[in-house]
């Protein structure tokens, strides 16, 4: 699982006591007893994977040739 430490908070690793997950990057630990209940308690939170978007390139958009051009005319005075 994905988690990261609450602002202000660093939680020691499980096995590796002077390495910390901070709450500048998140880190993937395994699900075991010491890091949900770390989640229980507030200090880490769980963070959800979000697939990253594909760029895509902007086509600009042009008119048919063949397309009659329409527009809509308002009645009305002063028109």
């Amino acid at each position: 699982m994905k988690v990261i430490a609450r602002k202000g908070v660093r939680v020691p690793c499980e096995n590796h006591s002077r390495k910390y997950i901070t709450d500048a990057k998140a880190g993937v630990v395994k699900e075991s007893a010491y890091y949900m209940r770390r989640v229980f308690d507030g200090d880490l939170m769980v963070v959800e994977d979000v697939p990253q978007v594909e760029a895509v390139e902007a086509v600009e958009a042009k008119p048919d040739a063949e397309a009659p051009v329409t527009t809509a005319k308002r009645g009305g005075k002063g028109a």
